[in-house]
């Protein structure tokens, strides 16, 4: 489990916490100069053909929630305090789907919800978590930059296929 400043980051499968892989994202002094740590999380998901629900959440409650998406990314944003941790996924909730992702999803206030289809093909999910001890307007899109998967993950190389 990883331990944070503002709470545990747990991924649940079928409502049951999980093991998962953890790496440290590296620091990117240009990008992301301000976040205090950063994190990738990664699952194995092997079908069964059965639907599955899977969750990367944080057991605390933030004074403000934000939904963050971008091109093939979902985040939620969680304001607590003075700081702010987002745990992102590559993944698409909108309707209807721009990109052909076999799993949906959705935002919930402490993380985030995938989907997972009977016709869901085996992949690694990669989330990525990422925080400011202090955010103000200038600094707040930098978690959001650390905890996007596409960008950090490839530079750790990991990627979602098998």
């Amino acid at each position: 489990m990883l331990t944070t400043p503002f709470g545990n980051i747990k991924i649940e499968f079928d409502g049951q916490e999980t093991d998962y892989e953890i790496r440290e994202i590296l620091p990117n002094k240009r990008v992301w100069p301000d976040v205090v740590q950063g994190f990738l999380l990664r699952l194995r998901y092997i079908p069964d053909g059965r639907p599955h629900i899977l969750r990367c959440v944080i057991d605390s409650t933030a004074d403000e929630v934000q939904g963050e998406s971008g091109e093939r990314l979902e985040m939620t944003s969680l304001y607590m305090g003075e700081g702010k941790i987002s745990i992102g996924v590559e993944a698409e909730f909108c309707d209807p789907p721009v990109f052909s992702y076999d799993f949906g999803g959705k935002n919930l206030l402490n993380g985030i919800e995938i989907e997972l289809f009977p016709e869901t093909k085996e992949q690694y999910f990669i989330f990525g978590v990422a925080w400011l001890d202090e955010v103000d307007e200038e600094r707040d899109v930098q978690t959001w930059f650390a905890a996007d998967p596409t960008i950090s993950g490839s530079a750790a190389g990991w990627k979602k296929s098998i």
